[in-house]
């Protein structure tokens, strides 16, 4: 075989040779391939058709022809210079791990779970990836590779997440440093406080470590109950008296056992939390009542009136201090129930107003003062008032205040105010602001004036028949409205009616009540208080109040508030024998 011309091929593959001792090695050799030979003649010109082999690239070569002993690599400029191999001379380095064969491509993962491609060149070497594609689509994806911190525990702690690179959504990574407490929550504890009840307190920083112990107190919010007696089963429209040590719940209308009208009682000591069952009712009382009214006398509760399965005008006293009961003159009011009572201090008298019952019309307006001393009964002069039953009725420490109610009228929003000592009654101006004639609603004292609030009314506002307005009354002077509270801060409506509702440390609370948004309606949730200096709502705090509930009853202690009993709507369905104290 014939390599053409000798000095020619000689002087090629010692390029050859001399471009196989560049440090490329095997890969740039790579790069060679492709030439139609390595500066020989063409088949056409030296081997002619037919010859012994073809050469197409390197596969063909004879190295027989070549020195037995490699040359002396000749590295010579002119040497190279005079090679003509089609291609750019080689670099001296080169990037290996960026070797690729063409024409090959290669996927990587990208951005939120999406891919891009790369493709290898000619030159043998890898090109740029190409945009990323097919990633998901959402705020809740993170990028591959990403990572992030985030609070963790309930104690401060934090933990370092990851973004899985299959789902493109952060793992949870472990949760460290937790600190001695869950923020802003607290912890109570009666040791070294000498006074029975009081404990004391200390509060979890934002940091979640403990501050320091209060001063020694009595606990704030709401504080549970132990369980009533298991004989004294769910009821609402009873009623309940503050002896200044304990609250007594006697008769209403509830579960049935026996009868739905109940006769018996408990009470309650704060201080101990404890319940002791009422010796058993009197003769006059046997058949139980319900709708009816008590007041304390400061010595004895006084229970009149209501409805058994009639309508009672007759009634009986419990001295708590020897556990029994004694019988009452009946007065020559005729018998009803829903109407107002109070105890008058300036002449110890339990004054009665009002109701709905035998009276002629059915709705009463008439009324008479016991004076349970000398057990006698005193007619009231007339008033000047329409009859009417569920007024609000409240003691001023001088005077009677009488307001609102319902009557043939209609819903009535005219009142009075009577002086036992007198006995004269005066007729004061309807409020000149917005509330309208309603019942069931909020009535309390302030020491300083009247606070009406909720209630029933006959027209429809926004759906329903409770009210959230309000007006307060200065008694011998002059109305004065509420602000109208936001629903949020009762957390569902401030439309509501018969709410438990109390007036301590400076302001009205109202909480609970029915909805009264059709015949069924619902009890709802929440509260809030007023305060009348500011003539500002806020929220109330819920946690651990009793399930929600209408026609609870309430005492006042001074210091905190004892709501018990209810029932699951206004007209009732389920009731409750279970309450729940509250301290501001």
């Amino acid at each position: 075989m014939s390599f053409g011309n000798p000095t020619r091929s000689t002087k090629n593959m010692k390029h050859v040779l001399t471009l196989l001792s560049q440090p490329f090695g095997l890969v740039g050799l790579v790069g060679l391939v492709g030439l139609t030979s390595f500066g020989c003649a063409t088949a056409q010109d030296d081997l002619g058709v037919g010859g012994d082999s073809a050469v197409t690239g390197d596969a063909g070569f004879d190295s027989s022809h070549l020195p037995d002993t490699k040359p002396a690599l000749d590295t010579g400029k002119s040497d190279v210079a005079s090679v003509d191999t089609g291609v750019d001379a080689p670099k001296d380095t080169f990037d290996a791990s960026s070797a690729c064969s063409y024409p090959s491509s290669d996927t990587q993962p990208c951005g939120k779970c999406g891919t891009q491609t790369r493709g290898c060149l000619p030159g043998g070497v890898w090109g740029a990836f190409d945009t990323c594609t097919g990633e998901k689509v959402g705020a809740s994806y993170c990028n591959i590779g990403d990572t992030k911190t985030s609070d963790c525990g309930t104690k401060c702690g934090i933990s370092k997440d990851y973004c899985d690179p299959i789902t493109c959504t952060f793992n949870v990574g472990v949760c460290l440093g937790e600190g001695d407490c869950t923020a802003s929550t607290s912890e109570t504890t009666a040791a070294s406080c000498t006074v029975s009840g009081e404990v004391r307190t200390r509060t979890c920083g934002l940091t979640c470590k403990w501050g320091a112990y209060s001063d020694c107190s009595l606990p704030r919010g709401w504080i549970a109950m132990s369980a009533a007696p298991t004989a004294l089963v769910g009821r609402y429209q009873h009623s309940a008296v503050w002896t200044g040590t304990d609250m007594i719940v006697w008769g209403g209308y509830g579960t049935y056992v026996s009868a739905y009208q109940k006769n018996d009682g408990a009470s309650y000591r704060l201080a101990s939390n404890t319940w002791k069952t009422l010796a058993a009712a009197p003769a006059v009382l046997t058949s139980g009542r319900y709708l009816h009214t008590a007041v304390w006398s400061g010595s004895q509760m006084i229970v009149w009136g209501g409805i058994d399965t009639t309508y009672r005008n007759d009634g009986a006293m419990y001295d708590p201090s020897a556990d029994s009961w004694k019988a009452m003159a009946t007065p020559t009011l005729l018998a009803r129930r829903e109407h107002g009572a109070v105890w008058s201090t300036t002449t110890n008298e339990m004054i009665v107003w009002g109701g709905y019952g035998s009276c002629t019309g059915t709705y009463c307006a008439d009324g008479a003062a016991y004076d349970p001393a000398l057990n006698t009964w005193t007619t009231l002069p007339p008033s000047p008032l329409a009859a009417r039953y569920r007024p609000t009725m409240i003691w001023t420490g001088t005077e009677v205040v009488i307001w609102g109610g319902y009557g043939t009228a209609g819903y009535l929003k005219d009142g009075a105010r009577y002086d036992p000592k007198t006995k004269i009654w005066v007729k004061f101006p309807d409020p000149a602001v917005e509330i309208d004639g309603r019942y069931d609603n909020v009535g309390v004292y302030s020491g300083k004036e009247m606070l009406i609030y909720g209630g029933y009314s006959g027209t429809l506002v926004a759906s329903f028949y409770g009210r959230n307005t309000g007006a307060r009354y200065l008694p011998g002077g002059s109305w004065t409205s509420f602000s109208i509270p936001d629903d949020a801060l009762f957390g569902t409506t401030a439309r509501r009616f018969a709410s438990a509702a109390w007036y301590g440390n400076g302001q009205l609370w109202v909480w609970s009540g029915g909805n009264g948004n059709s015949s069924t309606g619902t009890a709802l949730d929440g509260g809030a208080s007023y305060d009348p200096a500011t003539d500002k709502w806020a929220t109330m705090d819920v946690t651990g109040a009793p399930v929600a509930r209408s026609r609870a009853s309430v005492v006042w202690t001074g210091k905190e508030a004892i709501v018990w009993g209810g029932a699951k709507y206004a007209t009732g369905t389920t009731f409750y024998n279970d309450g729940a104290v509250f301290r501001p």
